[in-house]
């Protein structure tokens, strides 16, 4: 049977999401022949949008990011010191934990990097459209909906970000596949209803938990995944997580040489903002020679700006937990890159599930101001030099300024929605009074 969740609250409405077959085929029957017309369309300027970015874009660039991965596996396999890098050199690092490493350090089976990095764009392209094809379902409850191919044609077309991290190769499409897979696997042992001391026996909480461990083991900033467990309690996810975080941790540490040099060598790289290729506040403090203060003051902003669009989200978790849990998740990476020493615009591929989200009744994507918050982030490469110096550095930083406010478009919508629904059931009472009045 489809899902039809009613929430209420004090003083507020009841809101309906409803996700019934019948509700589906009913709406599917009304706009029946313009489907019949788009979705063949669609699907055909998916193939050829698919056949430049995902096949032939990736042999235009000779996969900068992807040679330090190889590099760092073969040294892993031959025995050698992995990060004994000489990090004062403005170039591509390793930047992956013990634990990373392990899991990353399969590529080096292939025979040759350009073997191993073509597999590995081919992959990635082939989990962008999989983590897709995946969320298109949860939000409409129907394989190949129209989203589907509209979502792959358009994140396929723009240079960020898919483009660029198939072009220059890196892992973001895998990590993509791993998000969406969490939230999924996350929802299903929500609605199990077995609490959370029976999460430990579902083999959901323990799929969840693996794919979160190793989304952590090799980018901690999928930390963030976490606010799902948190707001449906689901403690057994965690431990799992956090159980596969510390094994694949301490496997690298032991088998790694010299792996003291992550904490001695790499470690402060990674504590201090980077100029190069870093659209976080503190990247963009040093560009821009921003003092302490306004640092100080962006980095405030961020944060309270983040934690109030989780709290006025917080009541959507039951009334429509697919939207919540994207639009959580999209909000905490973007206040967590911004206020870390880190933030690269192809991180925006980890809002695609958040950015489908506008299938869903209610969400902050119907805000013509979130999408065009989106749109800075993905369409600032392809934008023309003007002449004017500030003006450029300002186009060229739009992203990072973009990642600042999605947090707050998200908090100043979720707090339109409180307003509107306790003005709508003050009217409903006040209605509902008068004609008790008139009754008497």
């Amino acid at each position: 049977m489809g899902l039809v969740v009613p929430f209420r609250r004090a003083n507020l409405p009841a809101v309906l999401i409803d996700d019934s077959p019948a509700t589906r085929r009913a709406t599917e029957a009304a706009g029946a022949p313009v489907h019949r017309i788009a979705i063949p369309l669609l699907y055909t300027l998916m193939g050829f949008v698919l056949l430049r970015s995902a096949c032939m874009i990736p042999l235009t660039n000779p996969g900068t990011d992807f040679t330090p991965i190889w590099t760092a596996a073969n040294k892993y396999w031959a025995g050698e010191p992995v990060f004994n890098s000489d990090y004062t050199i403005d170039m591509p690092h390793y930047l992956y934990s013990p634990a990373g490493t392990v899991l990353i350090s399969p590529v080096a089976l292939f025979p040759t990097e350009s073997m191993a990095r073509a597999v590995m764009a081919y992959l990635g392209a082939a989990s962008i459209i999989g983590a897709i094809a995946l969320a298109s379902w949860m939000v409409s409850r129907r394989w190949f909906h129209i989203a589907f191919p509209l979502t792959v044609s358009f994140f396929f077309i723009t240079p960020e970000p898919v483009q660029w991290t198939l072009a220059l190769t890196n892992i973001n499409g895998f990590m993509l596949l791993l998000e969406v897979l969490f939230v999924w696997l996350s929802l299903r042992l929500r609605e199990k209803g077995v609490g959370w001391k029976g999460h430990f026996n579902r083999p959901e909480a323990w799929a969840a938990g693996i794919v979160a461990g190793i989304a952590v083991s090799i980018k901690p900033q999928f930390g963030v995944l976490f606010i799902v467990s948190l707001a449906f309690a689901q403690v057994a996810v965690v431990a799992v997580a956090a159980l596969v975080s510390i094994v694949t941790f301490a496997i690298g540490w032991f088998t790694i040489a010299e792996p003291e040099l992550f904490f001695t060598n790499l470690v402060p790289y990674l504590s201090e903002p980077r100029p190069r290729f870093n659209g976080s506040i503190g990247g963009l403090a040093i560009v821009h020679g921003w003092s302490d203060a306004t640092v100080m003051a962006l980095t405030v902003l961020t944060l309270v700006g983040t934690l109030a669009a989780v709290v006025t989200l917080w009541r959507w978790k039951e009334v429509d937990p697919v939207m919540f849990s994207f639009t959580a998740i999209a909000v905490c990476f973007a206040g967590g890159f911004m206020v870390s020493g880190l933030m690269q615009n192809y991180y925006a591929i980890w809002f695609i599930p958040f950015v489908l989200t506008v299938c869903r009744p209610r969400s902050p994507m119907h805000w013509p101001v979130t999408v065009l918050a989106l749109l800075f982030m993905v369409a600032n490469p392809i934008w023309p030099a003007t002449g004017n110096a500030m003006l450029d550095e300002m186009v060229t930083h739009m992203p990072g300024f973009m990642f600042i406010a999605l947090p707050l478009i998200v908090a100043a919508w979720g707090a339109v929605q409180i307003f509107k629904d306790r003005s709508e059931s003050e009217a409903v009472v006040e209605s509902e009074a008068a004609g008790r009045h008139a009754l008497a």
